[in-house]
């Protein structure tokens, strides 16, 4: 299975009404290689450098139609209203998360001492780290500890025999990718169940320990305990001309983003309305009809606190 994420949008204090979102988008091993031959049938030269901005609309028709029929193909999106709370609060977001992260590898009792110099890096690293890069690195981090909680529910039917379980990390291209790529798969280990009690991270019933991810990630066979370290080991920064796949996030992300700037454009809606088959539970549990979520470093954002353009087109997006 490959986790594929990518960014649209803008992550820097905006004295204006900005944003940015983050896509995550999850596919089965034998369905990225019939996505990428029918990408191949509309691009015969390829697609590994084509932007989700540069399709035509009968090429973004073909692509989400294609999408959107097909259940192993799920997503996540996670949109951050910059404007709320600006660069004071991701300083702010920034100084609690690193007392946070002191106090989680104080009570990593079990940890080795070379294990717990390497979770000292990490904190002298992020503390290091300029507020752009921290703003992404921080969002990146919350799109995974939502999307690794519910996941699973979005594959309990897929058939095992296609599919290898092994889990696939890419993400698009970074600042500094070797330094964000270390940085996240450490700070990831400490959000799953193995070693932080406060995530939850929820299994379905109908697996137990023979399905082939608990044997692969879970902690001695527990359906309910991921081990951090195994699950994220493979997590890796690259860019669509290597990874092909990152057209996923980058069209899906996209789409929504050009929604939301466009709220009134009716036929940016029918695109949005095409992604309804592929929320991941993560967006849906509960009852929640969005196409994404909305955040921001300030705290939690309610509709009628998000800026014009956001509150607008989530009014809409409810509706469709």
């Amino acid at each position: 299975m490959f986790i594929v994420l990518d960014e649209t949008g803008d992550f820097k204090d905006p004295k204006s009404k900005r944003f940015g979102l983050v896509t995550l988008v999850t596919i089965t091993d034998s369905e990225l290689r019939k996505f990428d031959s029918f990408m191949l049938s509309i691009f015969p030269k390829g697609y590994g450098e084509i932007k989700g901005r540069m399709l035509s609309e009968s090429e973004r028709e073909k692509v989400l139609k294609y999408i959107s029929s097909k259940p192993e193909i799920k997503y996540t999106s996670l949109v951050y209203d910059i404007s709320f709370g600006g660069d004071d609060s991701v300083k702010i977001h920034a100084e609690k998360s690193l007392t946070k992260l002191e106090a989680a590898i104080g009570g990593l009792k079990n940890l080795s001492p070379k294990g717990k110099q390497q979770f000292e890096l990490l904190r002298n690293q992020l503390r290091k780290y300029k507020i752009g890069d921290y703003a992404k690195f921080v969002i990146y981090t919350e799109v995974f500890i939502a999307w690794q909680q519910y996941f699973h529910f979005d594959y309990i039917y897929t058939h095992l025999k296609r599919d290898s379980w092994e889990l696939h990390f890419i993400l698009d291209s970074q600042n500094e990718p070797s330094k964000f790529q270390d940085l996240l798969k450490k700070m990831l280990g400490l959000t799953t169940n193995e070693l932080n009690p406060n995530y939850s991270i929820y299994t379905p019933n109908e697996w137990d320990k023979s399905h082939p991810l608990v044997q692969r990630y879970s902690e001695k066979g527990d359906v309910n305990r991921i081990n951090g370290k195994d699950f994220y080991q493979d997590l890796i920064v690259g860019d669509e001309k290597t990874y092909p796949s990152l057209f996923l996030p980058d069209v899906i992300g996209y789409t929504i983003y050009n929604s939301i700037l466009n709220c009134h454009n009716v036929r940016g809606l029918k695109f949005l309305k095409r992604l309804r088959p592929n929320r991941s539970m993560t967006l849906t549990h509960g009852g929640k009809n969005g196409y994404y979520t909305v955040g921001g470093f300030g705290g939690v954002i309610l509709a009628p606190d998000m800026n014009e353009i956001l509150r607008e087109h989530y009014t809409l997006m409810s509706k469709i």
